[in-house]
């Protein structure tokens, strides 16, 4: 028993509506190569129609690898290693297959697999839905799959490498012409080959289209317990079996010896054909490979319509004959790809002014009218010719010359048409120029009247050739320069002092290049191209300064400025030492960069003198004590600077200050007022609590927890002036009195209503206050047998005081007189 590949046929009933995942698959086969040490490299092949949808390549595909007895040694999972499209060829030249039949390659090839030799080999199998619903020489063909085979030999026989088919199937074959087609295979281990048609097998169904998971199916058949061989062979309908599977007229038959398949159809459709390649090894057959294929039946009609033009003259117009002797021939017919043309370009006397090629390159022999014949499928049944004369003269070309752009003013052009023939008359148009027209190969001094790009054309006329040649030329604006000194913009004189270094502010209008000259002599390299340069000049002085703005190095305009610079005037003060109000008397010196030719303006407020002049004034007296600033301005040149100094002078203090005393109790918190009659910004203050604390605030605020007799002083410190004023507090902190009071009884009788009231204050009371709670005041906290007018409840206060400090204690009781 050996295994069968399917070679299927499709037509344009691939666009009728299907079903998904069925009638798609077109065909397959599987090949496998020796690596050696009894590893094989595993390819499959799936073919599809990629006309439409469905039946898309898996991803992985699921081979399955069982031996002799049918048990499954291996399951291979194969990544799609690449997909190709395939165009419909016809092997008659006279048919064009349609445009609208595609079939796609799905190639998969594994890494080594191992097989060890086992009697019997393997068989490699690969299973898949579905095929296309009209396929004519099967029953149901959309239920019935398809399945590829390929076997191993047993261990009598080591690394074989399987039969490789040299040629793909045409997949249209057209009706009613004679079909012969090479199916042979190459056997690289030079095996005896024997060919011969065979039954395909079925394989899966619409339900369970994939064996495990693959192109995004869900797994319905487990690889390891899907059915195994023996496999289904397909079901034909009617009359047809695998020696007769297309209707035909001769039959179809295939040549054992060498794979040729011939035959010719006559009914339209699609069929589905096995091929299996047989290898003898010393007249022993020890394996078979399959390939399982859709043939396309159509009807065909000679489509042939023979053309062509000169590539560089297409229509042939004798005014655009002068191309020279070569010509580029362009084949446009119409015909099958497996069409024949053979060329006569129609020079006389000669047998060898022809050719084969699609489309030519010819030389002629010299100038003239040729008439060139194409003929395609000469000497067959579709055979087609045109005929063209051609007009063949001498290159004739053109060359045009002259200046590109130049500036509106004072603009001038010369143009020039060089021919590559004599006795070539010229035409000009000038857009926009004077002149405007011309006849001569040269023409010299045209003046363009206005800015942006014109269009030069010349016509050229030899014998029936024309060229027609066009060049622009821009007309650029003149450009204006002009430019200022960033650091002094309008060349203002009392601005010149600002230092050797300038910054230049480009404001040239109408121009891309700059040249810059900064005027100093006997050296070259004061210049820049920089639009807006920084130069620093080596010394003081008047410098000429020159831009020269340029348009497109078209023309330029150039523009100097005297630019005067000076080192930068700066002038200061020397500081002083700060003096008191009484003995005050100051030195001032100025610091300037320029001290020759230098005027110095002083002005001293609220002093003696108040202004002055000078690197040097002396004996400046100021009348208050203050802080005051002090300014000198320099004017050197047209140039002015100037400077402030703050200067500060202390008032004198030589008195001493009471103030009056402050008396409290514990915890007594003291605002410490000012001295508004000493104010000075200058004044420090040093307070001293008397306890230990001290101040340094103008009017501060203290709290004294302890009691006793605090002299409280500050001192004001007029800078580093030994004067001080001092002023003295005394502040007397009381002891917190502790009001007490004893009563009894607490409860009396209205019959004997008599209550006792003591005094047990603590501390040094003065004065003693009593409140019975009946509406009297005592004006003392000892009393006894204290009446009251009725009966109720009472609540006694008792106020206790020392000094100022007043320390109420409030006592409630609640007598109760029955």
């Amino acid at each position: 028993m050996f295994a069968k590949i399917k070679l299927t046929l499709f037509s344009l009933f691939l666009l009728l509506p299907v079903a998904l995942f069925s009638r798609h698959i077109v065909g397959g086969q599987i090949t496998y190569k020796c690596l050696g040490n009894n590893n094989y490299e595993i390819t499959l092949k799936v073919y599809r129609d990629c006309a439409s949808g469905g039946a898309e390549f898996d991803d992985p595909a699921i081979v399955r690898i069982f031996d002799v007895n049918n048990n499954l040694i291996r399951v291979l999972e194969i990544d799609l290693a690449s997909s190709i499209n395939i165009p419909p060829i016809t092997n008659d030249p006279c048919l064009t297959p349609p445009n609208t039949v595609c079939v796609e390659e799905g190639t998969y090839i594994s890494n080594a697999v191992n097989l060890p030799t086992i009697p019997g080999g393997y068989k490699i199998v690969y299973e898949r839905c579905c095929r296309n619903n009209s396929i004519v020489n099967l029953s149901n063909p959309g239920d019935q799959g398809a399945t590829y085979l390929a076997t191993i030999p047993g261990s009598n026989i080591v690394c074989n490498n399987s039969p490789i088919f040299t040629n793909f199937p045409p997949i249209v074959i057209c009706s009613n012409s004679d079909f012969v087609f090479n199916h042979s295979a190459i056997d690289v281990d030079g095996d005896q080959l024997v060919y011969e048609f065979f039954r395909p097998y079925q394989g899966l169904d619409a339900n369970c289209p994939v064996i495990g998971a693959a192109a995004g199916f869900t797994p319905c058949l487990d690889p390891n317990f899907a059915p195994s061989p023996p496999l289904q062979p397909v079901a034909y309908s009617g009359v047809f079996n695998a020696n007769n599977p297309m209707t035909g007229n001769p039959g179809f038959a295939i040549n054992a010896a060498t794979g040729i398949i011939t035959g010719r159809a006559t009914q339209v459709g699609q069929y589905v054909v096995g091929i299996a390649v047989q290898e003898y090894r010393n007249g022993v057959l020890i394996g078979t490979n399959f390939r399982d294929f859709q043939f396309n039946v159509i009807n065909c009609s000679p489509s042939i319509t023979p053309d062509f033009i000169n590539v560089l003259n297409p229509l042939n117009v004798p005014q655009n004959a002068c191309n020279g002797l070569e010509i580029n021939l362009g084949n446009r017919s119409q015909a099958s790809p497996n069409a024949e043309y053979l060329w006569n370009f129609g020079v006389a006397n000669i047998l060898s002014d022809t050719s084969r090629i699609f489309s030519p390159i010819y030389t002629f022999p010299d100038t003239g009218t040729y008439n060139v014949c194409l003929f395609v499928n000469k000497g067959r049944s579709c055979e087609a010719s045109i005929c063209k004369n051609l007009l063949i003269y001498n290159n004739f070309n053109i060359t045009l010359s002259g200046q590109e752009s130049q500036c509106l003013q004072n603009n001038s052009f010369d143009f020039q048409a060089t021919s590559t023939q004599q006795n070539t008359n010229f035409q000009w148009t000038i857009s926009d120029g004077t002149p405007s027209t011309a006849s001569s190969a040269v023409v010299n001094n045209v003046v363009f009247n206005s800015l942006g790009n014109h269009n030069v054309q010349v016509v050229s006329r030899f014998l029936q050739c024309v060229k027609t040649n066009n060049t622009t030329v821009n007309i650029v604006p003149n450009p204006s320069a002009d430019f200022s000194n960033t650091n002094n913009p309008n060349n203002d004189p009392t601005m010149y002092c600002e230092g050797l270094t300038v910054r230049f502010l480009n404001q040239s209008t109408n121009a891309n290049l700059y040249y810059w000259n900064f005027g100093v002599t006997n050296i070259l390299n004061d210049t820049s191209i920089l639009k807006d340069p920084v130069y620093t000049f080596p010394q003081e002085g008047s410098f000429n300064v020159c831009l020269t703005a340029n348009n497109q190095n078209l023309c330029n305009d150039q523009i100097c400025k005297t630019i005067t610079v000076y080192n930068p005037l700066i002038v200061g003060i020397v500081p002083v030492l700060d003096q008191c109000e009484n003995t005050n008397r100051f030195n001032f010196t100025a610091t300037s960069s320029q001290t020759l030719n230098t005027n110095f303006n002083w002005v001293f407020p609220n002093a003696i003198p108040g202004i002055s002049n000078g690197l040097t004034v002396n004996n400046v007296v100021f009348n208050d004590d203050g802080i005051y600033t002090v300014r000198v301005n320099a004017q050197f040149m047209q140039c002015t600077a100037e400077d402030d100094l703050e200067v500060k002078v202390y008032p004198n203090l030589d008195t001493i200050i009471s103030i009056l005393p402050h008396i409290g109790c514990e915890d007594y918190t003291v605002n410490f007022l000012d001295f508004e009659s000493i104010t000075s910004p200058l004044l420090t203050y040093i307070w001293n609590f008397g306890d230990g604390s001290t101040s340094t605030e103008r009017t501060p605020t203290y709290t004294f927890y302890n009691n006793g007799v605090f002299n409280v002083n500050v001192a004001m410190i007029s800078g580093f002036c030994e004067d001080t004023v001092r002023a003295v507090n005394i502040v007397t902190v009381l002891e917190k009195p502790t009001a007490l009071l004893d009563i009894s009884p607490m409860e009396a009788s209205i019959f004997k209503p008599e209550i006792n009231f003591k005094d047990q204050s603590f501390s040094n009371i003065t004065f003693c206050e009593l409140r019975t709670g009946d509406g009297n005041i005592l004006n003392y906290c000892n009393y006894s047998n204290y009446l009251y007018p009725d009966t109720g409840n009472y609540s006694i206060v008792q106020y206790s005081l020392i000094w100022r400090g007043i320390i109420m204690k409030m006592s409630t009781t609640h007598c109760h007189l029955p």
